[in-house]
């Protein structure tokens, strides 16, 4: 595995590598599927898929950090540098997916006690009180064929250290999620004509204001590639990583079905 001997001559730079990933997906994804084809006709399935894959996240990614550790002790072996930064940053995500980064970022160590009602503070539970402010109207989840497919495929590239795969699935969701929830966000504000402000909670935190959330989850995830890739494994990354971003794109296909 690529991992635990890298020089600082060796080791892949994080800004190097977003320059060449993101030309990447300008040539291999230029349109999003978000950017067109919702209508107020297809709204509510799309996003009864979309809000199952929102629920779904955190759980995945905890489950990600527990198999990549059995990996490991299942092999006799220690931990290394990949499970140890892999579980830090994935532990991080689930933590704010949960709502409880930010009762610590509005009440500091005291927001720690409120870690039992955070509830109604989970990511998908803004997502469902924004979709029921545009459709006036609460949508249930659901986990059609499709949506299935995905998360297993999902948990399965996350859970995989081998040549950092789950480097790549952490790296490539996190960037897509930024310019899904974008894409998201314009189509609508068009086919709803509804402001891109803060009343839509979900929306505003992940990709609106002055600090966005999800653009320090791309920027947090990429750091990683300074500590566990190498430049000689730079193309064998890349492909790695456009795998799974090819992995969101054709679940948004999907849903759009």
């Amino acid at each position: 595995m690529m991992m635990n001997t890298l020089t600082t001559d060796s080791q892949l730079k994080a800004d190097d590598f977003l320059v060449r990933f993101d030309k990447s997906i300008d040539e291999v994804f230029p349109i999003h599927p978000f950017d067109s084809g919702i209508s107020i006709d297809n709204f509510e399935k799309i996003m009864s898929a979309y809000l199952a894959m929102s629920i779904s996240f955190p759980y995945i990614q905890a489950g990600a950090i527990y198999n990549n550790y059995k990996l490991t002790i299942d092999s006799n072996n220690d931990t290394n540098k990949n499970v140890e930064i892999t579980g830090a940053i994935g532990s991080f995500l689930v933590f704010d997916e949960f709502g409880c980064y930010d009762q610590t970022q509005k009440f500091g160590n005291e927001g720690l006690r409120n870690l039992t009602k955070v509830g109604n503070n989970f990511h998908s539970n803004l997502l469902r009180r924004d979709i029921e402010t545009l459709l006036g109207k609460r949508l249930v989840p659901v986990w059609d064929n499709a949506t299935n497919a995905y998360l297993s495929e999902l948990l399965s590239g996350l859970s995989n250290q081998k040549f950092n795969q789950n480097v790549a699935y952490m790296i490539a969701f996190e960037n897509h999620a930024n310019r899904m929830i974008m894409s998201l966000w314009n189509s609508i504000h068009e086919v709803f004509n509804f402001p891109k402000d803060s009343s839509l909670d979900y929306f505003y935190g992940h990709v609106g204001g002055e600090s966005p959330a999800e653009a320090f989850h791309v920027e947090m995830t990429q750091r990683m590639i300074e500590d566990l890739i190498s430049k000689v494994d730079e193309n064998q990354f890349i492909s790695s990583c456009l795998k799974a971003y090819s992995a969101n794109i054709s679940w948004c296909e999907h849903i759009l079905l």
